[in-house]
């Protein structure tokens, strides 16, 4: 997580456990926290950082409408299941 939980660790890896989470805040800031706790912390840094996942996909319409904008000539299509739940999308690129 990039600067997880506030304790200033830069960590690519984005696998850091609730434990590996308590033992650097205990070892930092001298406070135990529950495993609950810290794995809550690390849900809500992974929400800041990426998101909301179903959020994010409320985003393809609008994708779709400035890549066309932007390439014209291009196709753009977007599956949706039952109208709500994003499947896949595509794009072909037209050639110069």
């Amino acid at each position: 997580m990039s600067d997880y939980v506030g304790i200033g660790r830069r960590e690519e890896n984005h696998n850091i456990t609730p434990r590996q989470i308590m033992k650097l805040v205990d070892k930092k800031y001298s406070v135990k926290l529950s495993c609950l706790k810290a794995w809550r912390a690390k849900e809500k840094v992974k929400e800041m950082i990426f998101e909301n996942i179903e959020k994010s996909y409320s985003y393809v319409p609008a994708l779709k409408r400035k890549l066309k904008t932007r390439n014209f000539g291009s196709h753009i299509d977007y599956l949706l299941e039952d109208d709500r739940a994003f499947q896949r999308i595509f794009v072909s690129f037209r050639s110069f």
